[in-house]
């Protein structure tokens, strides 16, 4: 087989999207390049690159437009320079033939979900959040794999859908997968994120709707990492500025995201920028006798960071006033100013 491999068949078709359009145009013939390569299974593939640096650009590219490419190790390959070209060889985990078979499986399994969980007249906001619910209530972490130095699985959309364990990557990629097939543009994101003292290596969502764009962190909103009993949104549809509280990535290689539109707790009215405003929701929330209470606060708002008893003992008052009793378990994230609390009434 030549470097090119031109005529050999791929076994899927190379996408194009978020990664690639970030591209500036002189990398944008290595990801055709190598994205063909890899969908034809070339042991060594030439991609016209300047540099070293650019390559990974282009192989990061190529991995997060197309997450079904999920049957080499790319934390695995050789590069040697050639000069305006890099012979990069890849270590196959799969055959042609198996690589195949877990991709229609993937491909099925999304298709699966799609026809459960997705209804004709939802919006593309509608539509994230059932594919966030999905991946929330179906998917756990692979806390096992953070302690060997690679397993190939976690780290793919194979461990996410069809084992129901991944790490970050591989549940970013899994909405990736999910989300395109909807025709809504989503990517994942290579960052950090600070979790107690750690800084630590991690990936999340990118995601279009209408002009703006948002950041998803499903594997924050786990019940496993949010350590709270119901479901989570806290990390739905951020902006920046929400977002880099505790994540950080090089914001010069994505999307500026500065709108919070399409933010969940803005769409579910669950947003509040006055006490005032919160004390009659919660109000509300009583005379209802609902049980799961998940809000958020503007950041400009002073409130102690305290652990949440100070929202806490306002809705403790809005219900004397309305003339309810009730056990409280709550949890407020000083980060994200997202209050929750489940209610067992008396």
């Amino acid at each position: 087989m030549g470097f090119f491999g031109g005529s050999a068949e791929l076994i899927a078709p190379l996408r194009m999207g978020i990664q690639y359009q970030l591209l500036s145009e002189d990398l944008r013939p290595g990801f055709e390049t190598l994205g063909r390569g890899l969908l034809s299974f070339q042991k060594t593939i030439r991609v016209p690159a300047k540099n070293k640096k650019d390559l990974e650009r282009i192989l990061d590219a190529v991995i997060y437009d197309n997450p079904n490419i999920c049957y080499f190790n790319p934390t695995e390959f050789n590069i040697v320079t050639m000069g305006p070209f890099f012979a990069i060889s890849f270590d196959y985990i799969y055959d042609r033939k198996k690589a195949a078979e877990v991709m229609k499986a993937v491909d099925d399994k999304a298709e699966y979900i799609i026809s459960q969980f997705i209804m004709g007249d939802m919006s593309d906001y509608d539509k994230c959040v059932a594919i966030h619910d999905y991946m929330t209530e179906n998917i756990h972490y692979n806390f096992s794999a953070m302690s060997v130095s690679f397993v190939h699985e976690a780290f793919t959309v194979e461990g996410a859908l069809l084992k129901h364990q991944a790490v970050c990557n591989g549940i970013s990629k899994a909405v990736t997968l999910l989300l395109n097939k909807l025709s809504i543009p989503c990517t994942t994101v290579q960052g950090r994120s600070a979790i107690g003292e750690n800084d630590l290596e991690h990936a999340w969502n990118l995601v279009r709707i209408d002009d703006d764009y948002y950041h998803i962190d499903v594997t924050w909103d786990l019940q496993e990492v949010n350590r709270f009993s119901n479901r989570s949104h806290m990390y739905m549809n951020l902006d920046d500025e929400s977002m880099l509280n505790n994540h950080s990535w090089d914001i010069e290689l994505y999307p500026t995201c500065n709108s919070i539109k399409e933010n969940f707790y803005v769409k579910q009215k669950r947003y509040f920028r006055t006490m005032r405003s919160f004390e009659l929701y919660c109000q509300r929330f009583l005379k209802a006798n609902l049980t799961y209470m998940d809000v958020r606060f503007e950041d400009i708002l002073e409130i102690p960071d305290d652990g949440g008893r100070y929202i806490a003992e306002i809705l403790q008052k809005q219900a004397a006033f309305v003339g309810k009793g009730f056990r409280l378990n709550f949890l407020f994230n000083a980060n994200s100013y997202v209050f929750q609390a489940e209610l067992q009434y008396q």
